[in-house]
């Protein structure tokens, strides 16, 4: 299977065929493998590329499948590994990952156990501009694709995938984030501390004190959040209802 750094994928999604019937773009976690077991093992290309292959042998011989399930695969190194055609094949469906909505559907699977881990960094910046390529190709709103009822493979399964930790709002975020990021590439500005989508949300944490920023003046919103820094937040906030409580 060959996979894709983040900067290859505008263009390779553009070379791509991808079937009419496609209307929407699903989201899994792949449970096992996931992080935990990417990290134990060294977190290598070779260990991305081992589980990936694994996945698609369970594909095959476990569930008879003609081809790994899903059209792409999202290793923790934010390697993108191109699986199923998204294309119908003659010998098999267009998709292998949605029971009832494999001829219509892009599965994208991150290797991750979402009901205890979060993505990486590099895996986040991979899930955003991989589905914000593909969804732009398809001329899909995000909010469309990610909406209450669709979008995540639990909306049409009693599973919990993508994993309890993920919310269609940190993958819309993830998103815009990478299509503000590429923006701002192509027209040599700097990137914002900041994303203009989060940014009157901020303002408001801001003004009622539960951020703070760091000493550098920054907020640098796009890092991951400790559980420390949570703690803060969660205190602050409570402090704040308290007051206006009187």
């Amino acid at each position: 299977m060959i996979s894709y750094q983040i900067k290859q994928l505008e263009q390779v999604i553009k070379s791509k065929p991808i079937s009419s019937a496609v209307t929407e773009v699903i989201l899994h976690h792949t449970w096992s493998p996931n992080l935990a077991m990417w990290k134990e093992r060294g977190g290598s290309y070779q260990v991305s590329q081992a589980m990936v292959e694994g996945i698609k042998t369970y594909h095959m011989k476990e569930k008879g499948q003609s081809n790994i399930g899903y059209h792409w695969v999202i290793t923790p190194d934010g390697l993108c590994w191109e699986g199923r055609p998204m294309v119908k094949q003659p010998s098999y469906s267009l998709g292998g990952h949605v029971l009832g909505r494999n001829d219509d559907s892009l599965g994208v699977a991150i290797v991750l156990n979402g009901d205890k881990e979060s993505p990486t960094v590099l895996q986040a910046q991979a899930i955003g501009t991989l589905l914000g390529t593909l969804l732009k190709k398809l001329d899909i709103l995000p909010e469309k694709n990610f909406s209450a009822r669709s979008g995540f493979h639990r909306d049409y399964a009693t599973k919990t995938c993508p994993g309890s930790r993920i919310s269609k709002g940190m993958v819309i975020g993830w998103v815009k984030d990478e299509a503000a990021r590429q923006s701002y590439e192509a027209e040599g500005d700097v990137e914002p501390d900041v994303s203009p989508w989060a940014e009157s949300a901020v303002e408001w944490a801001v003004e009622k004190k539960l951020l703070t920023g760091f000493p550098d003046g920054m907020i640098h919103g796009r890092e991951n959040l400790t559980r420390e820094q949570m703690a803060v937040i969660l205190l602050r906030f409570y402090d704040l209802i308290e007051a206006e409580r009187g």
